[in-house]
């Protein structure tokens, strides 16, 4: 009776969770990044529709030509995958949100990213009963990673990054079932084979990076190798066709969802890669007030923002694998398994740093780097203490549950109570990506609907306005004539404006921490 009643409340949790973060998604905002992965999607669709039905180079050659390297770097599997939900989604929603088809377009798309983020919880799960073979751990560490501030934050309104962590999660979790029946069975099925290869080639179809879960895969497979005692010459002897089946679904599926193919295969792969690690970007990130553009990032820069970022209890169970290591079981694969993500983990770190890979924005390009720590943390302090993980695991998640009701959907730029003895509105950005705007443009529509002059704002002005007169880029504001108002977000907030009034600020609350953080403004220049 105690068990039935303890899994309905387990459901119940989850059911919450589920309804709050599509409940935060229909208020959230249009993120920058939106509007350029979404024509670039565009633009490859009609490419290959003139290819397809018209045999048209043409549209294929136009896309490398507008978008440059950046073609090399975007597949199209999560844009095939997502575009059914938008259709349907953007019907239902335009009967309740007074935005553009277009920005409709986009709204419908955060939902579907956080109902993938949700339903990676499902593989979060089945990773952390591998490592810990105990199912209320690892429905607590679930929990959680869906009500982690960072995590659900960017699952409201990133359209790559945590998709790409999504399927990361997934292909763990397949490779860790497929390494289950090799070591007991000594048989890998083939349909496990084909999952993997497939889901992997789609996990690289997000970013190219997705490459890098092949070393997790070597390291793990290493691992089993050496326990089983079988060397890997005879490995490779006795599963050359599997192994070579893998790889041939692989390198097909990664052809078939990169379009570029078409026209540059020969150097498809050498220009995806560069182009990742050196993507031409000259965008700021602000660190202690100063900005470091992405192409000159200092050693420092991910550490600097793991420490800001993740949880008290993930720097702390990271910080002592050390000791924990000794607590593992000897006997099973739990070793085994935690082991291959923290050696992968360590390794893609120092990729990053050594080949000065191109990230900005804090650390959102590598919240799959997040979520092995994640998971590494949570599972450390696991085999350390039972009790006293139960303990801060639940001070964390009602923590955590009390902030994601009062940032008003700008949790992907939470700090940890560390960081809260830091002036973070002068020291960071507070709303890299401007999500802020639909707030600020709901309260131009409701309380400014009858002004007479010209609004300025960022690029979203033409989706949340779209019935408004006059509307313009804030670029164009310093040419214009008097009286208009100006719709700042984060990326414009400081730019100073003359004889201008503020009459409006969209303001971010952060538990234990006094000040309010502005992320947007709306001023009234006459």
């Amino acid at each position: 009776m105690k068990k039935n009643f303890l899994n309905s409340l387990i459901y119940f949790v989850f059911f919450l969770i589920f309804l709050k973060g599509n409940y935060f998604v229909y208020f959230s905002g249009i993120a920058i990044d939106m509007h350029l992965e979404e024509i670039v999607f565009l633009e490859t669709f009609n490419a290959l529709n003139k290819f397809f039905l018209n045999n048209d180079f043409g549209g294929i050659k136009n896309l490398l030509f507008s978008f440059g390297d950046q073609v090399y770097t975007v597949g199209i599997g999560l844009y095939l995958i997502s575009l059914p939900f938008k259709i349907i989604l953007s019907e239902i929603l335009k009967f309740f949100i007074d935005i553009t088809p277009y920005g409709l377009s986009l709204i419908s798309k955060n939902f579907f990213i956080f109902n993938l983020f949700f339903i990676s919880s499902f593989f979060f799960y089945k990773i952390f009963f591998c490592i810990t073979d105990n199912k209320y751990s690892s429905i607590i560490a679930t929990i959680s990673y869906l009500c982690f501030p960072y995590f659900i934050g960017h699952s409201l309104i990133n359209p790559k990054d945590i998709p790409f962590g999504v399927f990361w999660i997934i292909c763990t979790s397949v490779s860790f079932d497929l390494s289950k029946n090799f070591y007991v069975k000594n048989h890998a099925p083939p349909y496990q084979i084909f999952l993997l290869a497939f889901l992997t080639s789609f996990l690289i179809s997000i970013r190219i990076a997705g490459l890098l879960i092949l070393v997790q895969y070597l390291i793990l497979l290493t691992l089993i190798l050496e326990k089983k005692k079988i060397s890997f010459f005879n490995f490779i002897k006795n599963e050359i066709k599997k192994i070579f089946i893998f790889f041939l679904i692989l390198i097909f599926c990664i052809l078939f969802f990169y379009p570029i193919v078409l026209i540059d295969l020969k150097s498809f792969f050498y220009k995806s890669i560069i182009s990742s690690i050196r993507f031409q970007q000259n965008t700021c990130t602000y660190i202690f007030g100063n900005c470091i553009k992405a192409n000159n990032i200092p050693i420092n820069y991910i550490f600097i923002f793991f420490l800001l970022k993740m949880p008290l209890i993930v720097i702390l169970g990271n910080i002592l694998i050390p000791v924990t290591e000794k607590k593992f079981p000897v006997a099973g694969l739990n070793k085994l398994f935690f082991f291959s993500l923290f050696f992968n983990s360590i390794f893609i770190l120092l990729f990053f740093i050594l080949a000065k890979v191109s990230i900005y924005n804090e650390i959102r390009h590598i919240i799959f780097l997040s979520i092995l720590f994640f998971i590494l943390g949570y599972a450390s302090l696991f085999f350390l203490n039972k009790k006293f993980f139960y303990m801060v695991s639940i001070i964390s998640i009602f923590f955590f549950t009390i902030e994601n009701f009062i940032t008003k959907n700008s949790h992907y730029a939470s700090f940890n109570l560390i960081s809260r003895i830091l002036n973070l509105q002068k020291n960071f950005e507070i709303d890299y990506w401007g999500t802020s705007n639909r707030n600020l443009y709901s309260y131009v529509k409701k309380n400014l609907n009858n002004y007479q002059f010209c609004i300025y704002g960022d690029q979203n002005i033409y989706d949340f306005l779209y019935n408004f007169q006059c509307k313009e880029l804030i670029s164009k504001a310093t040419q214009a004539k008097k009286p208009f108002l100006i719709v700042q977000t984060q990326k414009n907030i400081y730019r100073d404006f003359k004889n201008c009034e503020i009459i409006h600020e969209e303001k971010k609350f952060l538990l234990f921490y006094n000040e309010n953080l502005i992320t947007g403004r709306i001023l009234s220049c006459k």
